[in-house]
């Protein structure tokens, strides 16, 4: 039987130095290019994105 798994809340982390934010939407354009990046996908496959896909990809 397998466990139910309770969703994540991803929350802003910060430090006097930096800010991480949880990945939005929004981000899509700025993902685009930095998933781009063929060396990338010769690790995890597949072909890059376009900022269209991305947005789709979390719903938006």
């Amino acid at each position: 039987m397998v466990s139910p798994v309770a969703p994540v809340h991803a929350q802003e982390i910060g430090t006097a130095r930096l800010v991480l934010v949880p990945l939005q939407v929004g981000h899509a354009d700025e993902m685009a290019d930095v998933l781009a990046d063929p060396a990338l996908h010769a690790f995890i496959g597949g072909r890059p994105d376009d900022p269209q896909a991305l947005r789709a990809a979390t719903g938006g």
